[in-house]
């Protein structure tokens, strides 16, 4: 086969993510200010139910928060199609050069392809939790909970999975590209990250950590498409050769 074919690869939208954050902030203003302003209605007008204010910056918080939680599924999901994506062409591509080596190269490229084989991203899980977090938005307060501790639990899951994947395949692709260009050709890295520190510093920060961690990841990926993109395009001349 003399024609590379591959997956068309999206990289997620840091539009996307910077708008995720910005509701996430506005909501959280609202919410404080709707408390402070209920706060001093009920200190200096207790007999007078003249709430429209904050019951007003309530709503509009809950109405952002609502939002920016829908915005953030798509954001998560599409780290996942981007990633899944790039497996699928680095399959594509290994496959398509293993042709064009010398056999002493090519029980190498099988082990490269064996070990990007085994990458998987726990897609089920965020499909659970996108499940259990729509569902908890329009349940009472007692199934909310619990259903946002179910929504957590399988969020974590996802994300570990997809640090870990991200990890894996930014380093074998690195080790992978030098080996076919005989020089060291080091892609941008997809940090690996614990998912338990992740959360706890996102409690500790009042989520700040969390927003701040949207955007990061989403840049890591989106420079880690493009470059490799572009890395790969040497690799392909190279196989060609002059």
């Amino acid at each position: 086969m003399d024609i590379l074919t591959l997956l068309e690869e999206r990289t997620p939208s840091k539009g996307l993510a910077i708008s995720v954050v910005i509701l996430g902030v506005l909501s959280t203003l609202f919410s404080i200010s709707a408390s402070l302003s209920l706060r001093y209605a009920i200190m200096h007008f207790p007999h007078v139910m003249s709430f429209y204010t904050p019951f007003g910056l309530i709503g509009i918080s809950i109405i952002l928060s609502l939002i920016a939680g829908l915005l953030q599924l798509l954001l998560l999901f599409s780290w996942n199609r981007a990633i899944k994506n790039n497996i699928e062409n680095t399959k594509l591509l290994f496959q398509f050069i293993q042709g064009k080596i010398s056999e002493s190269k090519r029980e190498s490229i099988i082990l490269f392809l064996h070990k990007i084989s085994q990458l998987e991203i726990a897609t089920w899980a965020f499909w659970i939790y996108a499940l259990f977090y729509t569902v908890a938005l329009i349940s009472g307060i007692g199934l909310k909970v619990l259903l946002n501790i179910l929504a957590f639990i399988f969020l974590a899951i996802y994300l570990q999975s997809l640090f870990s994947v991200s990890f894996e395949l930014s380093r074998l692709k690195s080790t992978a590209y030098s080996y076919f260009l005989g020089k060291p050709a080091l892609i941008t890295e997809i940090k690996g990250r614990n998912v338990i520190i992740v959360a706890i510093l996102s409690i500790i920060t009042f989520t700040i950590y969390w927003l701040y961690l949207l955007i990061k990841i989403t840049y890591e990926i989106s420079s880690f498409i493009e470059e490799d993109q572009r890395v790969r395009q040497g690799v392909l001349e190279a196989i060609k050769g002059p």
